[in-house]
């Protein structure tokens, strides 16, 4: 959970310093992962009532889809399948949503990219892991040419966990060409990315020997 964490606070490093919505809800949707309930229960409910005012709202269906897909997991751990299917088709049609409704807002597509790269690791059925790592591939390519010209502006470990989504989500796709232009551009980041063993590994191999892992929660 701490890789789903950490992939979704890069959206600060790309996102004007003015307030935003995720600033609302995103530390206590992070606690809640983390196992607060009461927190991601209260963040749960900050996006509802906006939603209720607002059925538009992307970024609050953005992040409420994601707190879907991850009580659909606890769901599906604990054998109750026909609500953790109601949850994930629930969560996975508020983000894509979002997504249609905002599709150049950054504060969207890193939230739902973030979370169904995530989620995909865990998908039993093939097609539908593809489907996940294409829209996650999908909206950190968007991300990554939205913030090109600020790029070394970001921190190493924001622009890490950027480029290491982008070259293991095309690893994974069996797009070799394109993970190897994401890990040499990890590579040259250097160790601040807290990915260049990954980088050196792909680039020398062709293959990881083990998933990639977040190595923090920071952005700067």
């Amino acid at each position: 959970m701490k890789h789903l964490i950490a992939l979704i606070l890069i959206v600060a490093a790309g996102l004007a310093a003015a307030e935003r919505f995720d600033h609302q809800v995103r530390e206590m949707f992070f606690a809640g992962y983390s196992g607060n309930r009461p927190a991601l229960e209260k963040a749960m409910a900050v996006c509802e009532s906006i939603l209720q005012e607002n059925p538009e709202h992307a970024e609050a269906l953005v992040w409420s889809g994601g707190g879907l897909l991850f009580l659909a997991g606890e769901l599906f751990q604990r054998g109750d399948g026909r609500n953790g299917t109601e949850a994930w088709q629930r969560g996975l049609e508020r983000m894509d949503r979002a997504v249609r409704l905002e599709p150049g807002n950054l504060a969207v597509r890193i939230p739902r990219g973030a979370a169904v790269l995530q989620a995909s690791n865990f998908v039993p059925n093939p097609p539908t892991a593809r489907s996940l790592l294409e829209r996650g591939v999908s909206d950190y390519e968007f991300a990554y040419k939205a913030q090109e010209s600020v790029l070394d502006q970001m921190s190493g470990h924001a622009i890490g966990e950027l480029l290491v989504g982008l070259a293991d989500g095309h690893r994974r796709l069996g797009n070799a060409d394109q993970a190897k232009h994401y890990f040499q551009k990890l590579l040259a980041v250097g160790a601040k990315s807290g990915h260049e063993a990954e980088a050196k590994e792909y680039l020398e191999t062709g293959t990881l020997g083990k998933p990639v892992r977040c190595v923090g929660c920071h952005t700067r």
